[in-house]
């Protein structure tokens, strides 16, 4: 693999390489005439362009390509981590939840292995949140739920957000996904906020954030589903 300082080092050398070796051709064997040396010259410069084109273009795109499939295998552990801590967020939010037992199926099955059926399992499960948040839950108002149970899924959170996402973000070129990253860090501070809210005025703002992170998560893991396939 060609690392940053060698490659640099080849662009230095290259050019003082070119013009040594041009000039030898120029000046090694001496011109007969003004016509041979004008001749020589032409051949001199001619290589030096040679060089340079093979410089700038040669050697960036095999940094390039090397860079690519060092990114190819980190790229696919980063997002399948992404993948696993979405699930993981969906099941505690189902222990808690007190809803239907099989909604979580689609989405446990999308957590080891990618499943083009996961982004509608969660899509389901979020509607399901949203009118099970219209009553109580076990006597409870259902922000004062999330309120007592969202610390548990907060570490699944918080790597997605200050591990996983930055290094995605900063080696992509995949705007889908990238704008999914940016919904779901959107979701998930307004999660923060819609908590920080029902604690300090009781405004039961908890649980239908918590409903937006669970659409976000369906969404990121459709970006991510068609990123890697």
């Amino acid at each position: 693999m060609v690392n940053p300082k060698t490659a640099t080092l080849l662009k230095i050398i290259a050019l003082p390489a070119a013009l040594v070796i041009s000039g030898a051709i120029l000046f090694v064997v001496p011109p007969a005439s003004f016509e041979g040396f004008y001749v020589n010259l032409s051949f001199a410069l001619i290589s030096i362009g040679i060089n340079i084109i093979i410089t700038v273009f040669v050697i960036d795109r095999l940094i390039k390509y090397r860079r690519e499939q060092q990114w190819a295998k980190v790229r696919e552990v980063t997002l399948n981590a992404i993948l696993t801590h979405l699930c993981d967020i969906a099941a505690e939010i189902w222990i808690e939840a007190d809803v239907d037992w099989s909604l979580l199926d689609g989405i446990a099955e999308g957590r080891n292995q990618l499943n083009p059926a996961t982004p509608h399992a969660f899509e389901t499960f979020a509607d399901a949140l949203a009118e099970r948040g219209h009553r109580d839950i076990k006597n409870e108002a259902a922000s004062d739920v999330v309120v007592e149970f969202y610390k548990r899924f907060l570490w699944d959170l918080k790597q997605i957000q200050l591990v996983l996402t930055p290094l995605v973000i900063t080696s992509s070129s995949d705007q889908k996904l990238i704008d999914a990253l940016i919904e779901f860090d959107k979701a998930h501070r307004e999660f923060c906020v819609g908590i920080r809210s029902h604690v300090l005025s009781g405004s039961q703002e908890a649980w239908p954030a918590m409903v937006r992170l669970v659409r976000c998560s369906g969404t990121l893991y459709g970006a991510i589903l068609d990123s890697l396939t």
